[in-house]
């Protein structure tokens, strides 16, 4: 399948703008995606109560329903937008626009464990500090984006090491062993005892 090109509405306006992410981390769990490494980020939702309601109640209730949209941001070619629209038990739009340069290793996570967690908090907030706070594991389904994704993540890994003063063609030689050696350390998982 080819990555399409169309708009995304959102209805509510105030679901419209990005979450910030104010960290990122990974967490692990036997119990959970047989025990893969999988991506967690910390958003800020300040301005969102909406979210942290979702937070709330998928804690004492059953998993509900939430769509998985990948897009390319129309305010940046560097970025990733990934919307997650949920239905089911409470109903609300997360937008989180992650910059490739910053967030490709996390974005490739999320597209190998298929799933993220998300949880809310405010700047400073890191994983550590926040254990028992309320998330929610979201399944990422494979999409066609995950095969358009290996030439997005390419491209700026070799931009990002002609930047650093290596030839084109050591850039891409970098480029493809920076992902070959992160997806090789992603397949380790978290066995039970």
């Amino acid at each position: 399948m080819k990555w399409k090109k169309k708009t995304i509405s959102i209805k509510n306006p105030g679901e419209a703008k990005p979450v910030a992410v104010v960290h990122d981390a990974a967490m692990a769990n036997p119990e959970f995606g047989e025990g893969r490494l999988i991506p967690l980020l910390i958003l800020d939702v300040s301005e969102r109560p909406d979210i942290i309601d979702l937070f709330v109640i998928h804690k004492t209730t059953p998993p509900g329903d939430v769509t998985v949209t990948w897009g390319a941001s129309s305010r940046s070619k560097k970025n990733i937008l990934l919307l997650l629209q949920f239905v089911r038990p409470v109903e609300a739009t997360i937008y989180i626009e992650l910059s490739v340069e910053k967030y490709g290793s996390v974005i490739d996570l999320i597209l190998g464990s298929q799933a993220i967690y998300i949880q809310g908090g405010k700047a400073g907030d890191r994983l550590s500090s926040t254990l028992d706070a309320p998330r929610v594991l979201v399944e990422v389904p494979n999409t066609e984006f995950s095969s358009e994704w290996d030439k997005i993540w390419t491209s700026s890994l070799i931009r990002q090491y002609k930047r650093k003063g290596l030839s084109k063609k050591n850039s891409k030689t970098a480029a493809m062993r920076h992902i070959n050696s992160f997806r090789e350390a992603r397949k380790i998982n978290v066995s039970p005892a």
